[in-house]
């Protein structure tokens, strides 16, 4: 049985002009076959009958297991056997072919179908910010849902409101024109929570409660349980929360109250503790003394200079020294070129010793050096 191409083959020769015997003599076929098909002029159908498929019953199974998207084709197909089934392995894999590229084809549909309705969208809140539609408009749109002066208010804050105005009066249009929260969020560039957030405050109370920036409940930082916190972990040694070391950081104090399960900011710690008076002081050195009778002395001290005469001076002198005539570290002009270098071994060229005395009433100081100790 001649296949199409070879029908084609005959007739294109016929119409070329050969005769019968070269038109066998090309295509190898006897002159009778070549007969019978010039007298048809048309190829046969070649289409095969429906059959009934070995797979039909089992149709509805394969496609619960296909939609769970767990099994693979080795798996359906074994799970068929024990069902009953006697076709091949690849007339499965075959079935589940088709059915994975139908549906890709149906998700590549609806893709598309979502991409234009959310582009229709965002160019419809778009639009309104660019004032292509009018309160007129928005009005006879929301006649349903919103009582014209909160249109006409809502409509203000979109065209001359700041950026948390504009953004609230965007969210409950595109809402009232049943545009889902996600692509709300998306075109204003919002959290979808910050969009539901509005959306419940304007259902529950209106413009007014949308609007309504006060803060109702009480900052963490003035909780008391965060205070008294706060201050037991101050008042307790760092080594005692596991940090090795003397003093308290503000991170220490933050992880700190972290693993308490109390979690609050460091700027709510520093509130804290500066509502309270605490500042960090540089701490000053004092002169303290061993002497047991330092009190007595100091008192009888501070009762001298209490009773001095206008003519009359106290002095408290003292000595320092013998001091090494060499060179010493400090700060001092350094030409270019390195660092000032101060030996660490150096010939001494004199000694000296400073001798001053303080005026304890005038606060006046007298010095002089000396090479002794005796003048």
């Amino acid at each position: 049985m001649l296949n199409p191409s070879q029908y084609k083959k005959i007739l294109s020769l016929d119409n070329q002009g050969n005769s019968i015997r070269n038109i066998a003599r090309l295509t190898g076929h006897s002159r009778n076959t070549i007969r019978k098909v010039l007298e048809i002029k048309s190829p046969p159908s070649f289409s095969v009958p429906n059959r009934p498929s070995k797979l039909d019953k089992f149709e509805k199974e394969i496609k619960s297991k296909f939609d769970v998207g767990i099994y693979t084709a080795k798996n359906i197909h074994t799970d068929l056997v024990e069902n009953g089934f006697n076709g091949s392995y690849s007339s499965v894999r075959r079935y589940l072919s088709k059915l994975t590229k139908e549906k890709e084809q149906n998700d590549h549909r609806s893709t598309r179908t979502k991409r234009k309705k959310t582009a229709h969208r965002t160019k419809w809140l778009f639009n309104l910010l660019q004032k292509k539609i009018s309160v007129d408009d928005l009005e006879k749109m929301f006649a349903n849902s919103i009582d014209p002066e909160s249109t006409r208010k809502l409509y203000q804050y979109v065209i001359e409101g700041s950026l948390r105005y504009r953004n609230r009066s965007l969210t409950v249009f595109a809402y009232l024109k049943k545009i889902p929260k996600r692509t709300i969020a998306k075109s204003l560039g919002m959290h979808r929570r910050t969009v539901r957030v509005y959306i419940e405050k304007f259902e529950s109370g209106g413009i007014k409660k949308l609007f309504d920036f006060s803060r109702k409940t009480i900052k963490k930082h003035e909780e008391p349980r965060y205070r008294e916190k706060v201050f037991q972990i101050l008042h307790s040694p760092p080594s005692c929360y596991g940090f090795n070391r003397t003093t308290w950081r503000m991170e220490d104090l933050y992880q700190t109250m972290a693993k308490e399960g109390l979690f609050l900011s460091k700027s709510g710690i520093r509130c804290i503790i500066k509502k309270e008076g605490y500042r960090f002081i540089k701490a000053r050195k004092v002169l303290t003394s061993n002497d047991p009778l330092y009190r007595e002395k100091l008192e009888e001290i501070t009762s001298i200079l209490s009773n001095l005469q206008p003519n009359e001076k106290f002095f408290s002198v003292d000595e320092f020294g013998p001091l090494a005539i060499k060179i010493h570290g400090g700060r001092s002009w350094t030409p270019p070129g390195g660092p000032k270098i101060v030996p660490q071994w150096q010939k001494s060229k004199g000694s000296l010793i400073l001798t001053a005395a303080l005026e304890l009433s005038t606060h006046q100081v007298t010095h002089f050096y000396s090479q002794k100790k005796t003048l």
